[in-house]
């Protein structure tokens, strides 16, 4: 008898439902979400069960599309250009009406000289190919993870810090990205740009590939979150003229939906929280390593006084009821997140009686964050390099999905807490 019961239970299959709602669960639906790489044993596991059966390809395949679009060089942007262009034998649809919202993390040039993260080493896309027992009869889906020859696929261009050719100059990729930001843009929610923008400035621009790139940056309207690992997202087309030259308008700000935003050495002055107040939505910004504007007589950025300065221009643009910048704010909540090596962190402490009676009720939350290993948790890497390190720091944090919540849990200043005890 006992053997009978083990050939019964031997030959007893899960229900594809049972199935399918494990596989939902190899990837968190909560908070933090990561973009997860070619290398995650997560990214792996669904990666082989695109090959298991029609039935369970759809369910593996959205789970990749919405947790690993993880583009770090420019033979995968190629790639990932393809795949996104082609309908599914298997669902009948392109990945984009198929699949509903995404995460990208995107770096195509890496490869041609910028760092590599020590905790991410993919080893290959991530984009599957439907299983060759599940076609139809006719011919097969063309394999995404093989390179499309094509006239554009020239060799990039070489690289070095001492080269004067700019990894932007690789202009077949150039256009990838474009075709990627546009087909993705009705539903891409998040992204995470590891780009070198400012390796190749407006004059320099012979093959006008800014206004490719740009192009496809404001294509973006539907995202929510922007993290811009090396800069403040420098999409500029326009060539400088001496000291001065027209100003464009910051990309990010044309995006209505954009609530969480994180820029690396932005210029932090009264035009930018004249910019960040037309994103309506915009909940917490992150600046690593800002250069700051001082005002006149303070050795301080007083930056809720600029704030509120700009608030009230922008009231002013708007035809609104103006206000004296010395009133107690009411504008928009806010949190500004400064973050640097400790050593180079303002210290506001000067400013929190003036700023406790301009804004009481901390409506302007700032906040400052340490980026190097001994004030951030001693689990980053051993570098005296500020810049490398900054960076390294964001990037990490943005690719886990925690960035929004270490800045609440790593800062050593928030002015909530430390105006509450003012008020005691």
């Amino acid at each position: 008898m006992e053997t009978d019961d083990k050939i019964i239970c031997a030959n007893t299959k899960l229900p594809v439902e049972v199935i399918l709602l494990i596989i939902e669960h190899l990837v968190t639906k909560n908070e933090p979400r990561p973009i997860l790489p070619a290398s995650d044993l997560t990214t792996k596991t669904l990666l082989a069960l695109t090959t298991v059966s029609k039935a369970i390809y759809p369910v593996a395949s959205r789970l990749l599309f919405q947790n690993c679009l993880y583009i770090d060089s420019c033979e995968k942007a190629q790639q990932f250009r393809y795949y996104l262009s082609q309908k599914s034998p298997v669902t009948g649809r392109s990945p984009c009406e198929a699949y509903g919202s995404a995460r990208l993390f995107l770096s195509p040039f890496t490869s041609l000289g910028g760092y590599s993260s020590p905790g991410y080493a993919p080893v290959s896309p991530v984009m599957p190919s439907t299983p060759a027992h599940s076609l139809p009869h006719g011919d097969p889906e063309p394999d995404p993870l093989e390179p499309q020859h094509s006239e554009e696929a020239i060799p990039s261009p070489d690289y070095s810090p001492d080269s004067p050719v700019s990894p932007l100059s690789d202009l077949p990729t150039v256009k990838a990205v474009n075709e990627i930001l546009i087909t993705l843009a009705p539903i891409l929610k998040s992204i995470v740009v590891d780009m070198p923008l400012r390796s190749l400035y407006p004059e320099d621009d012979h093959q006008r590939v800014r206004k490719i790139l740009r192009h496809g940056f404001e294509a973006l309207i539907n995202i929510e979150e922007l993290t811009s690992v090396r800069d403040e997202l420098y999409l500029a087309t326009v060539e400088r003229l001496g000291d001065s030259w027209a100003r464009e308008p910051e990309v990010w700000a044309q995006w209505p939906k954009l609530r969480r935003l994180a820029l690396y050495n932005v210029m932090a002055d009264n035009d930018l929280w004249e910019v960040m107040m037309s994103c309506e939505q915009l909940e917490v910004a992150v600046f690593t390593r800002p250069d700051y504007e001082y005002d006149h007589g303070w050795m301080l950025p007083n930056i809720k006084q600029q704030w509120c300065t700009a608030w009230n221009a922008v009231k002013n643009k708007r035809g609104m009821t103006s206000s004296n910048d010395e009133m107690p704010y009411q504008g928009p909540e806010i949190t500004l997140a400064f973050c640097n090596w400790a050593s180079s962190l303002v210290s506001f402490d000067e400013l929190l009686p003036r700023w406790h009676a301009l804004d009481p009720d901390n409506r302007i939350c700032i906040m400052t964050v340490p980026t190097d290993g001994a004030q951030a948790g001693g689990d980053e890497q051993d570098t005296d390099d500020v810049i490398w390190d900054s960076q390294y720091w964001i990037k990490e944090r943005a690719l886990h999905g925690t960035l929004w919540e270490n800045i609440k849990t790593e800062n050593n200043f928030t002015t909530s807490r430390i105006e509450r005890a003012i008020e005691g």
